[in-house]
């Protein structure tokens, strides 16, 4: 095996290992969202760049996770962004709701900080 092939096969590895750790840490916020009406899941926003503006008008998780696998890139090297806009959604992620008093984006990102290493 050249060189140049190993080098591929790594490439393609890394690849894989950070579109599945962004898809998971992702996945695992939207999934963690407490639901009431279900707005605050299905305003999770997913985009390559720079952060969504503005909110969206679907409910509940599916919309949600469908972007985030879809938006994804499936190389690294792009910058990948969850983003929910809702005047709320910082209450939610300090312990507004029983269902989630620990917070989403932060448990989520503990959970998965020893699997990036």
């Amino acid at each position: 095996m050249s060189m140049n092939e190993i080098t591929m096969r790594m490439r393609d590895r890394v690849d894989e290992r950070v579109r599945a750790l962004t898809i998971g840490v992702f996945s695992s916020v939207i999934k963690m969202t407490p639901v009431d009406t279900g707005r605050a899941k299905g305003n999770w926003q997913c985009t390559i760049g720079q952060p969504a503006s503005g909110e969206v008008t679907r409910l509940g998780e599916s919309g949600s996770l469908m972007e985030v696998v879809d938006v994804t890139p499936r190389h690294a090297g792009s910058i990948c962004y969850l983003t929910n806009n809702l005047p709320y959604i910082q209450k939610l992620e300090y312990g507004h709701s029983q269902q989630a008093p620990a917070g989403m984006v932060r448990v989520s990102l503990q959970r998965f900080s020893g699997l990036a290493s």
